[in-house]
């Protein structure tokens, strides 16, 4: 994971605790965006960076609206890595989702990973089939379930998916 972040600039979406972001920072990225939506989650992502400083140098936390063309547009091409945790859980969101990683990834050198824990087979569908039928976007997704048992439990019929974005090779 340290040659992926080192020396680019993270967007974390729907940051939550802001963990992942946190350790992107740790590990060497410049600069970290946390964001969410939720005020109180907003609120929790400052009081969790400001924890982190000594270790997370240069993040900063942000709403974002995935509704919001102005938020979007603010954005847009400007970081190198976008990661997302759990994005993928609702069917009235997603498209929207999708909408928001075609209009940040702009440029050849961005890459986005999003890891998806698979409750609901038919909203994780409609996310890959968005991705597949983009114009701009590729991607490629795998199961990363054996990867992180610890995420998942036991008896469960979840599944965990990475999946991995870039601007299409044209």
């Amino acid at each position: 994971m340290h040659d992926l972040v080192r020396g680019k600039s993270v967007l974390e979406l729907g940051s939550g605790t802001g963990l992942l972001g946190l350790v992107c920072s740790a590990i060497g990225a410049t600069e970290t965006l946390l964001t969410d939506m939720n005020k109180d989650v907003l609120n929790l992502l400052k009081i969790n960076s400001d924890i982190n400083s000594e270790t997370s140098k240069c993040v900063s936390v942000k709403e974002l609206d995935w509704f919001s063309d102005d938020d979007m547009s603010e954005l847009k091409g400007k970081y190198d890595v976008i990661i997302g945790s759990d994005l993928v859980y609702d069917p009235d969101i997603t498209p929207e989702f999708f909408k928001m990683l075609e209009t940040l990834v702009t440029d050849k050198k961005q890459m986005a990973y999003i890891a998806s824990t698979v409750r609901r087979e038919e909203t994780f569908n409609q996310f890959t089939q968005l991705l597949e039928s983009s114009a701009v976007l590729e991607s490629s997704t795998m199961d990363i379930s054996d990867l992180s048992p610890i995420f998942i439990q036991e008896n469960s019929d979840c599944s965990v998916k990475l999946s991995i974005i870039a601007l299409k090779q044209i």
